[in-house]
C-alpha cells in the first residue's frame, strides 16, 4: 500500500525551465537545506555547550563538588563530539 505522500511527491510536475538548466530533483533539494541547516545548528550547540561548561568549570561561584566535575567531563566529551561533526559537515562535499 503506498501512502498519501509518496502518491502526490511521485506525480508532481517538473517545470521545464526557458535557460535549459535541468532544475533539481525535490530530495536533492531537501537534502541541501537539512545540509545547510546542520551547519548553522552546530556552531550555535557549540557555543552553548562551551557555555555551559565554562560556568561550570571556571566560572563557579559556588564550591566545587564532585557533580561539577562528572558532568562537565560529559559536556566536554558531548562538546568534541559536536565539534568534530562540526567540521565534517563544513568540510564535506555536496555530494557525501
Amino acid at each position: 500500500m503506498t501512502s498519501v505522500f509518496d502518491e502526490g511527491l511521485s506525480r508532481a510536475p517538473v517545470p521545464s525551465p526557458a535557460d535549459g538548466a535541468v532544475p533539481l530533483p525535490p530530495s536533492t533539494q531537501l537534502f541541501r537545506v537539512w545540509h545547510w541547516v546542520v551547519r548553522l545548528v552546530l556552531p550555535v550547540l557549540v557555543f552553548l555547550a562551551g557555555q555551559v561548561l565554562y560556568w561550570l568549570w571556571f566560572d563557579n561561584i559556588y564550591a566545587r563538588n564532585w557533580a561539577n566535575i562528572v558532568g562537565g567531563f560529559w559536556i566536554a566529551f558531548t562538546l568534541a563530539i559536536i565539534l568534530v561533526w562540526l567540521v565534517c559537515a563544513w568540510f564535506a562535499t555536496e555530494e557525501s
